[in-house]
């Protein structure tokens, strides 16, 4: 039995501990649970965190262009609609095949990569002049392990 008391009291992280088999079985469950949401209500769907995104994190950048710039979960990527004047080349990272193979609205300036379930990111260090992650943490079973 799965003693929660350690996670709750900030003595464990959860999902640190996974084992490799865990962490696959939590990637595949999580994998396009989002896409999944929003796909049902394409219609509908509008992207409700661009305040949130701005008051928490974007009113801090500084005045300028940003040439590379990594969106860790990014979906759509309407989590960049306040610095898209602001953004040379958009890469997403997203660990949902149907995000990365939709129809969704790319342009020129956006490429979509795989993320992996052992959390290791196929970037050289100091590549991105920015990285966002908004709303996706908590999709991450090994969270402390992500790196790039």
């Amino acid at each position: 039995m799965l003693n929660l008391s350690e996670y709750l009291d900030g003595q464990k992280l959860y999902g640190d501990d996974f084992s490799l088999e865990q962490i696959k079985q939590w990637y595949e469950d999580e994998k396009e649970a989002y896409f999944n949401l929003i796909s049902n209500n394409k219609n509908s769907y509008q992207y409700g965190y661009s305040l949130l995104n701005y008051e928490h994190g974007f009113r801090f950048l500084p005045d300028k262009r940003f040439p590379q710039v990594l969106s860790i979960g990014g979906a759509y990527g309407e989590e960049l609609s306040l610095i898209k004047d602001r953004a040379g080349q958009i890469t997403i990272l997203e660990s949902s095949d149907d995000f990365v193979n939709s129809d969704c609205p790319k342009n020129h300036h956006m490429k979509y990569m795989q993320a992996q379930p052992n959390g290791k990111m196929p970037f050289p260090n100091n590549y991105f002049n920015l990285i966002t992650c908004f709303g996706t943490l908590y999709h991450i079973p090994n969270v402390s392990t992500v790196q790039g």
